[in-house]
Formats: C-alpha cells, sequence, structure tokens
C-alpha cells in the first residue's frame, strides 16, 4: 500500500490517501468482526486486481523510475515472495514432523534442501513472468528487467538487496538443516554422552554439575557443526567454482524466459 501511495504521487495524492485509509478501515472492521479469514481472502485478492489495474490506468511512461522500482519491490515482489516462503515454511515443518518419526531424519533434511531448490527457482521464473506481463499491460517497461540482468552480470555485488529478498525462501530449509545436523551428534563417542547425561541427572544437586552440564552439552552439539563445517571449507576450492556456474546458468535461465515471454 505504501508503495502505491508513492506511485500514486504522480497522479493524485489526496485520492491515494483517500482510498488506502478506506482499504485499511475495511480491514480493521473485518478484523475487529472476527472474520480475520475473509479479511486475508481479500488482501490476497485486491493485490492483483490492484496490479493490474495499475498497470492499465497509470501513465507509466510519466513515472518517475525511483517511482516505478518502489511499486515493483515494495508492492510487487514482497507478496509473490511471501507465498513462496509460506510454501517453503510448510515443507519444512512437515517434513520436520516426519524426521521424529523417521530413523534416518537426515534424508528429510536433504529432502527438503531439494524441494527448497525448487521452490527458488519457481519463484524466480514466477517474478520474471509477472514483471513482463505487467510490462506488457502498461505497454512500457515498468521495469527492466534486461537493465537488471546487465547490471547483475556486470556488478553482482551491487544487488545483495535482491538476493536476501529471493534468499529468504531457502531460511526455513536453513532452519531445518541445523536440526538435522543436531541429530548427527551420535557421532560423538558414546561414553562421553553418556558422562554427559550423567552431568544432567545431577545437576538439580550438584553445584558443579548444574555449571558442567551446559558447557558439556554445548560441546556435543558442537560436533557435527564443526565437521560440517571442516568438511565445506576443504571442498568449497573443488565446488566454489561449479557452484558460481549454476548461479550464472540460474541467470541466464531467467533472462531467456524474460526474452522469451516478451511480445
Amino acid at each position: 500500500m505504501f508503495a502505491c501511495s508513492f506511485v500514486f504521487q504522480d497522479v493524485s495524492t489526496f485520492t491515494t490517501i483517500f482510498v488506502t485509509l478506506t482499504v485499511a478501515l475495511i480491514f480493521e472492521g473485518l478484523s475487529v468482526g472476527r472474520k480475520p479469514l475473509l479479511a486475508n481472502w481479500l488482501i490476497a485478492t485486491l493485490f492483483p486486481i490492484g496490479w493490474l489495474a495499475l498497470c492499465t490506468i497509470l501513465p507509466w511512461a510519466d513515472i518517475s523510475p525511483e517511482s516505478r522500482g518502489l511499486f515493483l519491490f515494495l508492492g510487487v515482489l514482497p507478496l509473490i515472495n511471501a507465498v513462496f516462503d509460506v510454501a517453503s515454511y510448510a515443507v519444512t515443518l512437515t517434513l520436520l514432523r516426519l524426521g521424529l518419526q523417521a530413523r534416518h531424519p537426515i534424508l528429510n533434511g536433504l529432502a527438503d534442501l531439494a524441494i527448497a531448490t525448487v521452490l527458488f527457482l519457481a519463484l524466480g521464473a514466477c517474478l520474471t513472468a509477472l514483471v513482463t506481463a505487467m510490462n506488457a499491460l502498461a505497454q512500457t517497461a515498468i521495469f527492466d528487467l534486461n537493465a537488471l540482468f546487465d547490471g547483475i552480470r556486470a556488478a553482482p555485488n551491487d544487488y545483495y538487496w535482491l538476493y536476501l529478498m529471493m534468499f529468504s525462501t531457502l531460511l526455513p530449509t536453513a532452519a531445518h538443516g541445523t536440526i538435522t545436523l543436531l541429530g548427527l551428534q551420535g557421532i560423538t563417542p558414546r561414553f562421553i554422552r553418556r558422562r554427559v547425561a550423567d552431568l544432567i541427572k545431577a545437576s538439580p544437586t550438584g553445584t558443579f554439575e548444574a555449571t558442567a552440564a551446559p558447557l558439556n552439552v554445548g560441546a556435543v552439539w558442537s560436533v557435527p557443526f564443526l565437521i560440517t563445517g571442516w568438511g565445506l571449507y576443504l571442498i568449497w576450492p573443488r565446488v566454489g567454482d561449479w557452484v558460481t556456474e549454476v548461479g550464472w546458468f540460474y541467470l541466464d535461465t531467467l533472462d531467456g524466459l524474460a526474452q522469451y515471454l516478451q511480445p
């Protein structure tokens, strides 16, 4: 809504403020009236309708590039990104629940990583297709995807804000991976884990045990992370270039999709 307000300043600031306040009051009334589900559905429906209306009504050729970017990156992309974030959270929570009942929870973690990768690819394709469609409706470049792709190729470090937004889809998977690594603490020798368990049992009555137990538990839990970090450090010189190539392939694929969808 704020992004739309900034874009509307080139048309009518008063009208924008009035419409924004009216819609906000309607949603507030539905929430107070104990109809939050209806309010959520209205939000999910009205935003895409608003996008289509703005693409066809506003004189985009006369609107500044800053306002166009604000509309796109604050009014459009976060909502699409949120859809994939919700899907990623749902997959992660489901696999976590299944992992509690499985004999090999690490497999659930790997499945989560694979699904998150697919969702990440789908997110990029969806955003590219959406922006291309909006440009076609507006009959002008609301946002120049060609310039974006060229800019990333020329100076990839300047677009960290875009990476952070898109990689948020992988955050639930990262949390799942952390929990999965905790399950690998069994690689610590059993006699050490038994000693730590004895410290935990004695901690309610012993001062030394109460102090030593958390430290030893942390040490046992840190073993999988240290081994994983050490392994990544060793293999990164061999796979780092490959990961970079995958990233460029992903960018080229989205660029090709944009070129294909352009009228």
